[in-house]
């Protein structure tokens, strides 16, 4: 295999696995939560894969990044008052969603705002 193409690739012991770069920035502006909120939906019949995000909450708690509304809780981050961001990396696999059509969503420990940008891809499954 050419050493530039396998340079994208990451070993396991079984099998040569893509590595993923980002191609579409979701901008997340002020989305108001009280319960839980979507942050991103998907092209029809795709699912995302999160590769990164930047995100902060206008109060001071966690952010509950959740695969689906009520799905499985996938990262929570913590925010800090002021709107100051945290930049998570998900590796260069990052986090596939379970199944197509299925929506990333938000929960805050307390009422407010989410604002930042989500870093990712849509696959078919």
């Amino acid at each position: 295999m050419n050493p530039t193409v396998l340079n994208r690739y990451l070993t396991s012991n079984t099998a040569i696995l893509p590595a993923y770069t980002p191609d579409k920035f979701a901008v997340v502006s002020a989305v108001s939560i009280t319960a839980e909120a979507t942050l991103l939906t998907p092209t029809t019949g795709k699912r995302w894969r999160l590769l990164g995000c930047i995100l902060s909450a206008s109060a001071a708690g966690n952010i509950l990044l959740r695969d689906n509304t009520a799905g499985t809780s996938i990262a929570i981050i913590p925010s800090a008052a002021g709107g100051f961001g945290t930049f998570v990396d998900f590796g260069h696999r990052g986090i596939a969603s379970a199944a197509t059509n299925n929506v990333l969503t938000a929960q805050l420990s307390v009422a407010g705002t989410v604002s930042g940008t989500l870093l990712y891809i849509e696959e078919t499954i």
